[in-house]
């Protein structure tokens, strides 16, 4: 049950909307890149042992997230391992400061992203409810058929908002939170699928799964912004 991102690349208001609990560790990783690339274009890889904090604290900060996620621990591990990778070839001085903020920018629209949100959706929400089987096995084909969505484009990330509306909960200042899933119904959970599943139809994504290789996709992202392989 591994599936796959998006052509364009997420807003800080998509990031922030997508990142606002802990259980949404992908999410986290689109929000770290963010703050990264803000950093990035306003030069401050110029500090004084900038280059080492910015590899250990990147590195650091992507692996917590991605060992807190949902995804199968193989994917975990190996994604990990290619994150420490990057880190030794730029400390190494065969990844440039340029060449990490491409591999950065990247990630926004890496299909491991999108997976890794829908995996933990129905980690955290959907698998721990008290929805039949056969309402399970549809969350996982609509889900997956969204995340497709989001890898080609035919989806927008601001959809999301619609999906997590009947799953969250709204401050004074009008900031989107999302419920613990303890405190989730079975019906607000099936509302926030009804928009998964409109979305995904609405964008005329064919009713069948697509299977991702995670780690590979996360590899071949980085590759890809690179232009050459890892060493």
């Amino acid at each position: 049950m591994i599936r796959s991102p998006n052509a364009e690349s997420p807003t800080q208001k998509n990031s922030d909307l997508i990142a606002q609990r802990h259980g949404f560790a992908s999410g986290c990783l689109i929000a770290v890149v963010v703050v990264v690339l803000i950093i990035v274009g306003a030069g401050i890889f110029v500090a004084k042992n900038f280059k080492s904090w910015a590899a250990e604290g990147i590195t650091a900060a992507m692996s917590m997230m991605i060992e807190e996620s949902d995804l199968p621990e193989v994917e975990r591990f190996e994604i990990i391992e290619i994150l420490n990778q990057v880190k030794e070839e730029y400390l190494a001085g065969d990844i440039t400061i340029e060449e990490l903020g491409h591999i950065l920018e990247a990630m926004t629209s890496c299909p491991a992203i999108a997976m890794g949100i829908v995996i933990q959706f129905e980690a955290s929400y959907v698998a721990i409810s008290s929805l039949s089987d056969g309402e399970k096995n549809e969350a996982t084909l609509a889900l997956n058929r969204f995340a497709q969505g989001l890898t080609n484009g035919l989806v927008g990330w601001e959809e999301i908002e619609d999906i997590i509306a009947p799953i969250s909960e709204t401050d004074a200042e009008g900031k989107q939170t999302l419920k613990d899933p303890g405190s989730v119904t079975d019906d607000e959970i099936r509302e926030a699928l009804a928009a998964v599943k409109r979305a995904a139809d609405n964008a005329g994504i064919a009713e069948e799964l697509v299977e991702v290789d995670i780690s590979e996709s996360f590899r071949t992202t980085i590759e890809e912004a690179l232009a050459r392989p890892l060493a």
